[in-house]
């Protein structure tokens, strides 16, 4: 029957497009996530594939951070046994399970009102995707790593990965409790299982659990205690190839260095191990290179500091680690006063780079001390710089910045010495003592000397008549400093062209698909050549035979 013209008016247009498209499947429970996980492990073994495991560490933290005890509790309970590992864990979580806040009740009359009801309801839309899925096959190229849903048998080889996995959320959710004396005992476990194992499959999850460990020994402020055991580990890891566990113990021995301030044996280890640590994981090259800026700051090395801090902060992620950010732009800041570079006003806005975007509010809230220290500088104000320093003492000694803050009182008489020289033609020394806050003349007169030395003001002292005599404003482009400029931005940019290049992977046997296909050109290229050669020598036989008849017939 016919429809009419107002009800078809009113029904709503649908496109064939949209009727043929299958229905979205529904997200994954944090359950299902974690059976998920362990397949990802199971193909990882099977394949011997590491980059698998590397993308189940990558959804490791936002796991920690979502999952319930209770939901962690019963899956080590259905996963990992009754021995004593599982028991450890499992007493582990029941302790956390105390201190944990008690989830939120949803609201009422939702769809997600109770967990069964959540539950029934994702199986339903599971199953009806799977079903339009069997169907019409998707097309797009991901679809291979779409989770499914029936779990692959776990084997008895992947029990130490399975363990090992299930070990770092169980210590993770620790961490995240507060509770740091358990979830370094439980981390240090998994290290020392691993080390004994000596698994290649367990290299990724041992780096994880290392790097763990490291973390609650430094909230427990024993970490520069583990350095031996640390490099034992790193030579350990040295020799089976393991470049997770060796970036992570490096990492880890140079961060308690820096907590007791031992400055001169970590630029030492810097020298030795830069050379030849492996650096793939971008979080280890991140936490390197800061480290390194700040052991080239302290050996005032600014321009090396600078470019490491710089490197550190461009390769951080930009979704977390916003206190590491925060720590790393601080220390950027201070190197930048120490070199004479005022920072641009958009770093202080917490907006990352000159060319916009959204400013972090927390970064700018950071940032609010360092922003009146700059200030000071730029004014070459001598009293404002030490009032700010002494009001924000405590928290410059919390980023460990103190020591190089100290060194700016040096910058901030140049700078204000500078400023005098562009404004006066001559002027007294006790003027600039009385103007710079200095104690005397004499010192007023010394430092005018030094900063002529050193090429920082153009002027020439008058010690008869004691006063400081300004000379011309030279013209910046008719010296050097252009091309000093640019030939360094250039560096830069190749710098970074050569870590692009040297961070570059492939996938392990990518180049024996193409080699039969080289062995085929190759045998071709010899038998073109041994055609070549014998026509040659044919030819060459072919003269011979007819000078041979030639001298015959005369």
């Amino acid at each position: 029957r016919p429809m009419s013209s107002s009800a078809a008016a009113g029904a709503p247009k649908v496109k064939p497009d949209e009727a043929s498209k299958p229905a979205p499947a529904a997200p994954l429970t944090v359950p299902e996530t974690l059976k998920y996980h362990l397949e990802l492990i199971e193909r990882s073994i099977a394949s011997k594939d590491p980059s698998l495991v590397q993308r189940v560490l990558r959804y490791a933290n936002h796991i920690r951070k979502h999952i319930r005890t209770a939901e962690l509790l019963e899956f080590v309970s259905s996963n990992i046994g009754n021995g004593e590992a599982g028991a450890a864990a499992r007493a582990l979580l029941e302790a956390a399970a105390a201190l944990e806040p008690a989830a939120p009740a949803p609201p009422a009359g939702t769809a997600d009102a109770s967990p069964a009801q959540s539950s029934s309801s994702s199986s339903s839309s599971a199953a009806a995707a799977s079903d339009a899925k069997a169907e019409k096959p998707a097309a797009d190229a991901d679809a291979k790593d779409v989770p499914k849903r029936k779990p692959v048998p776990l084997t008895a080889d992947s029990a130490p990965e399975r363990a090992m996995y299930i070990g770092l959320l169980v210590a993770g959710v620790a961490a995240r409790l507060g509770m740091w004396e358990p979830a370094e005992r439980h981390a240090s476990d998994l290290v020392q299982a691993a080390l004994q194992l000596s698994r290649r499959t367990l290299d990724p999850l041992a780096g994880r659990a290392l790097q763990l460990m490291g973390l609650a020994a430094e909230r427990n402020g024993h970490l520069p205690a583990l350095q031996p055991m640390l490099l034992s580990i790193h030579r350990t890891a040295s020799l089976r190839h393991d470049t997770c566990s060796q970036a992570v113990a490096i990492n880890l021995v140079l961060r308690g260095m820096l907590l007791q301030r031992r400055y001169l044996p970590a630029a030492r280890l810097i020298e030795h191990v830069e050379a030849t640590l492996p650096l793939d994981s971008s979080a280890q090259l991140v936490r390197f290179l800061f480290a390194k800026g700040r052991v080239l700051s302290i050996s005032a090395d600014y321009p090396g500091a600078d470019a490491c801090l710089t490197q550190a902060l461009r390769k951080a992620p930009a979704s977390t680690g916003t206190g590491f950010k925060q720590l790393v732009q601080k220390h950027s800041i201070v190197v930048q006063l120490l070199r004479g570079i005022v920072p641009e006003r958009v770093v202080f806005a917490g907006i990352a780079g000159s060319d916009g975007g959204d400013p972090d509010k927390r970064m700018a809230a950071a940032l609010l001390p360092y922003l009146a220290l700059t200030q000071a500088v730029r004014r070459g104000d001598v009293e404002a710089f030490t009032a700010c320093m002494e009001a924000h003492r405590s928290q410059l000694e919390k980023d460990s910045t103190l020591p190089l803050v100290q060194r700016l009182r040096r910058t901030v008489i140049r700078s204000g010495l500078n400023k005098i020289t562009r404004a006066y033609s001559a002027i007294g020394f006790a003027d600039i003592a009385s103007l710079l806050g200095l104690d005397s003349a004499m010192d007023a007169e010394f430092l005018c000397a030094k900063a002529i030395s050193d090429g920082v003001i153009r002027a020439e002292l008058d010690h008869d008549r004691g006063c400081l005599i300004a000379s011309a404003a030279e013209d910046v482009y008719a010296t050097a400093r252009p091309k000093e400029e640019f030939h360094r931005r250039i560096e830069f940019c190749l710098d970074i062209h050569t870590d692009a290049v040297k961070a570059m992977r492939y996938p392990p046997g990518a180049f024996k698909k193409d080699e039969a296909a080289l062995m085929e050109a190759r045998q071709r290229e010899d038998e073109e050549a041994a055609f070549a050669k014998a026509i040659e020598e044919h030819d060459v036989f072919g003269e011979e035979d007819e000078e041979d008849e030639d001298e015959m017939d005369m």
